[in-house]
């Protein structure tokens, strides 16, 4: 029987036979090359990352960190070592007379013994002004130094950026689009008044005073951050006239006040966290937990408003911070702490969130401040600061098994 072949199922294209099913057609040089880039590059990045990505090897924990950080501070790890300052040399003691030495000896011992303790108090006296000179000279030049760089940020702020909230200090440019609103109300100028003024830079003060006197203008179609406004603006303009005793200053920190008062137009008192300056409507973040206010915007508004009132003759400012104070006191807290989310309208705590982060931190710092502006007299302030601080060491300062100590926060639903 003659043998039979089987089919190949040959492909032709074109007339050109072509490669079965399953075996790889053989590759041309393009494709090589393509091949020995690819493989190539590989090999650079493995080389690239093995020599120049940091080695991880020797990460440590944070004690340990701690533990090292500590070992320099006592002089071991140190490379290079402080210089010290004289040091004021401690007086001789005096040699105890022996009872069977001769009077005459006695007495010429006891006045050698003078002399010298009157040479060693000089030294010490002399050593002591040195290093008073020498800290007092250092400090001159620390303030002198910090008063330039002052002065190098504010003519930096004057070139570029005049007038508008604030400087992007990498492109030069000005910036108005945050929490100032998009519009330009000069907050670096304001802000900054109290620290010209401080640090004697009396010009640069008169030009700022000049800006806030022509071209401060709060009758503006923007929504704006209360506590921001108030901080900035009331806190800024109301230390100005601290400093100065300028009437332009309490007049427009009492314009600015007055503009955010419709914020506290709810059913508890507790201001919203956003105002429309020209409107007057007013509104809380999206993502504060349903709508709620927060801890650190409504509960640093005391200082501010409490010296307004005080200097203007109006009470509405005092009114309305007393009211949150009242709202405050009549909560439940839990674990004696204020959680970060209150509702305006409602006067319920929102997500129960304890922290001394950004957003609770200056309402504790408020309390203690408020007391000593009041003279020691606000005894409420001071219990308030003093019950919460109880609590704060209970529950939210903790310590790790290395011994720092740090604070916790407690977050529940």
């Amino acid at each position: 029987m003659s043998s039979q072949q089987l089919p190949t199922h040959q492909k032709y294209v074109n007339g050109a036979p072509q490669a079965a099913y399953g075996k790889s057609p053989r590759r041309s040089m393009g494709e090589k090359h393509v091949v020995f880039v690819v493989f190539f590059a590989f090999l650079l990045i493995c080389f690239g990352a093995f020599v120049f990505v940091p080695d991880f090897r020797d990460r440590v924990s944070i004690d340990e960190a701690y533990r090292r950080w500590s070992q320099a501070q006592a002089g071991d790890g140190l490379a290079l070592q402080p210089p010290k300052l004289p040091l004021v040399q401690p007086v001789r003691p005096v040699k105890p007379v022996d009872s069977t030495t001769k009077p005459a000896e006695t007495e010429t011992k006891r006045d050698a013994n003078k002399r010298d303790i009157a040479v060693e108090t000089k030294k010490e006296a002399s050593q002591t002004k040195v290093v008073e000179h020498n800290a007092g000279r250092e400090d001159t030049e620390k303030k002198q130094k910090v008063r330039e760089m002052m002065k190098f940020a504010w003519d930096s702020y004057v070139q570029y950026a005049w007038g508008a909230n604030e400087l992007k200090p990498i492109s030069k440019r000005s910036h108005t689009a945050n929490i100032f609103g998009s519009t330009g109300l000069g907050a670096t100028i304001i802000d900054g008044l109290d620290t010209l003024h401080i640090m004697g830079l009396m010009d640069e003060f008169k030009r700022a005073r000049d800006w806030v006197d022509k071209d401060l203008n709060f009758d503006l179609g923007d929504t704006i951050s209360v506590f921001e406004a108030n901080i900035r603006f009331v806190g800024g303009l109301l230390s100005a006239y601290a400093l100065s005793g300028d009437e332009i200053f309490k007049k427009k920190a009492k314009e600015v006040g007055d503009k955010l008062l419709p914020a506290f137009n709810t059913p508890t008192g507790i201001p919203l966290g956003l105002i429309n300056f020209k409107s007057g409507s007013g509104r809380n973040w999206g993502w504060a937990s349903g709508g709620c206010s927060i801890l650190a915007e409504f509960g640093t508004l005391h200082l501010e408003f409490v010296y307004l009132s005080k200097i203007t003759g109006d009470p509405i400012f005092y009114d309305k911070v007393k009211k949150i104070r009242e709202v405050l006191k009549g909560l439940d807290k839990p674990n004696g702490l204020y959680p970060l989310y209150l509702h305006p309208r409602t006067g319920k705590w929102g997500q129960q969130h304890l922290s001394m982060g950004a957003m609770g931190d200056s309402f504790y710092e408020y309390l203690i401040k408020a007391w000593l502006q009041s003279g020691k007299k606000d005894s409420e302030a001071r219990e308030m600061y003093e019950s919460s601080a109880d609590a704060i060491v209970k529950h939210l300062v903790k310590q790790s098994p290395g011994g720092l100590t740090y604070f916790a926060a407690d977050r529940k639903s």
